[in-house]
C-alpha cells in the first residue's frame, strides 16, 4: 500500500480512517486499535463518507483501509499505523516500529492475507461477496 498526495482534503482534526463498514472483522479491528492506542482520529465506514470528496473510490475502500489526513493518504497497514499514531498510548508508537519502509514487505503481505480472508475470521456480518459453494449433500 502506498502514500500519496490527496490535494486539499476536507478532513479536519487528526485525520480520518475509512474502512469497509460491511465487514464485522474490520469494525472490530478498528475498535481494538482505538482501545489499545487511544486513537483520537475519526474512523468511519466507507458508506458513511463522501468518498469522491476524499479522493477515494469504493474499490479502494473494499480492497484496503484508507487513511486521509490533510494532503497525505495511506492505505493498508500504513493507514492502520497512522490511525494508531494519533493515540496517546505507546501502542501508536509501537505501530510505527512494526510498519515502516523496512518492514513493509512483511506487513504488506500479512495485511493482504488478512484482508483477502477476513470473511473467514469469525465475522458473520461481513457482507463481502464470496464464491458460491457447491452443495455437498443432495436433498431427497
Amino acid at each position: 500500500m502506498s502514500s500519496r498526495d490527496n490535494g486539499d482534503c476536507p478532513v479536519a482534526g487528526d485525520g480520518l480512517l475509512v474502512y469497509d463498514g460491511d465487514c464485522g472483522f474490520c469494525e472490530r479491528s478498528v475498535a481494538w486499535i482505538r482501545t489499545v492506542s487511544a486513537a483520537t482520529a475519526r474512523a468511519e465506514p466507507s458508506h458513511r463518507v463522501d468518498l469522491a470528496g476524499l479522493g477515494l473510490t469504493e474499490v479502494e475502500c473494499r480492497h484496503a483501509v484508507q487513511w486521509v489526513s490533510g494532503a497525505e493518504r495511506t492505505s493498508g497497514p500504513e493507514a492502520l499505523r497512522d490511525f494508531a499514531a494519533t493515540g496517546r498510548r505507546p501502542a501508536g508508537r509501537v505501530a510505527g516500529l512494526l510498519v515502516n519502509r523496512w518492514t513493509h514487505p512483511v506487513s504488506g503481505l500479512v495485511y493482504g492475507l488478512v484482508a483477502r480472508h477476513r470473511h473467514r475470521l469469525g465475522s458473520p456480518s461481513c457482507g463481502l461477496p464470496t464464491e458460491p459453494r457447491q452443495a455437498t449433500t443432495t436433498l431427497r
